[in-house]
């Protein structure tokens, strides 16, 4: 009895070791570092940011392919170079041609790129996204996310949005960064323990328009 008992938490450490970790991603759009209390800024307060940073790990020396969002999103999820996988600007309808500024849409080569969603869904995951898509089809759900809450385009009004949940394109009442967590917080409310769960929110904040936002944020 006493050789079984001392066993047990070596099983338990086991079965825990064996069981995959939930992952939820946060990112957001046109966040600096230079912009983060963690990393020094003493004028915008990021207290949230800051208390991920103090219990987790910082990134010092790090190194982006281009500092634009949609190409960068599409490297984090890909693990290629925009000049792999081919979103190498924004996307934009209506591309600046002097100097050159946008890129329409993918290639058509993108459909078949391979994101860590499609790795993970592969794997068990139940995948999902809420927040800033920006890689083409946005209406679309896509790489294997089973839910699907997003913007429209690159760019959106912060107050009562245009979204689109699962493939429908609806007006929305309230602050844009509200409603992309209380959806990442649906998603999360439906998971359940027999499958694990990768959930990406990604926020708009604090790319332009600089109008829009809660007046506690302008009082500070």
């Amino acid at each position: 009895m006493a050789g079984a008992a001392a066993g047990l938490p070596l099983l338990a450490q086991k079965n825990a070791a064996s069981k995959p970790p939930n992952v939820v991603l946060v990112i957001s759009d046109d966040l600096a570092a230079w912009m983060v209390g963690c990393y020094g800024n003493k004028e915008i307060r990021t207290p949230n940011i800051d208390r991920l940073a103090a219990g987790g790990m910082r990134f010092t020396n790090a190194y982006v392919a281009t500092p634009i969002c949609s190409p960068s999103r599409a490297t984090l999820f890909t693990g290629r170079t925009p000049m792999q996988h081919g979103i190498e600007d924004f996307l934009d309808e209506r591309p600046i041609a002097n100097p050159p500024q946008g890129q329409f849409a993918p290639p058509p080569s993108f459909t078949k790129e391979i994101m860590l969603s499609d790795v993970l869904a592969e794997r068990g995951y139940r995948c999902g996204y809420s927040g800033k898509w920006h890689m083409g089809d946005d209406r679309t759900p896509q790489h294997r996310f089973d839910y699907w809450y997003t913007m429209l385009g690159g760019s959106s009004q912060y107050q009562n949005p245009t979204m689109c949940l699962n493939g429908k394109v609806e007006p929305q009442t309230g602050y844009l960064a509200d409603l992309i967590t209380e959806h990442a917080l649906h998603f999360l409310d439906q998971q359940g323990p027999d499958k694990p769960f990768f959930l990406t929110v990604s926020h708009f904040n604090p790319h332009t328009p600089y109008d829009g936002h809660p007046q506690k944020y302008y009082d500070m």
